[in-house]
């Protein structure tokens, strides 16, 4: 087990350069995305590389709001 945020949930592979692949899993309550270095062949092994902090500053530029299909707003990600 890895420490999560609340609601943790959802996770997207991508492969590393080299070989393996790192998780990038979602939290519900959170606004972080946590990248785990996946150890597959021996999950004891896998360790929590980063974290990524998904609100936006409110200095930051952002996108416009949604104007269609608002069912598939806020897909596990939380907006600020």
């Amino acid at each position: 087990m890895l420490p999560c945020d609340p609601g943790c949930h959802g996770v997207n592979f991508g492969t590393k350069q080299g070989s393996g692949y790192y998780a990038y899993v979602a939290s519900k309550f959170s606004g972080w995305l946590i990248i785990v270095d996946a150890g597959l062949s021996h999950p004891a092994n896998s360790s929590t590389a980063g974290r990524i902090l998904l609100i936006a500053d409110k200095s930051a530029p952002t996108d416009d709001g949604v104007t269609g299909l608002p069912a598939w707003e806020d897909r596990g990600l939380m907006r600020s």
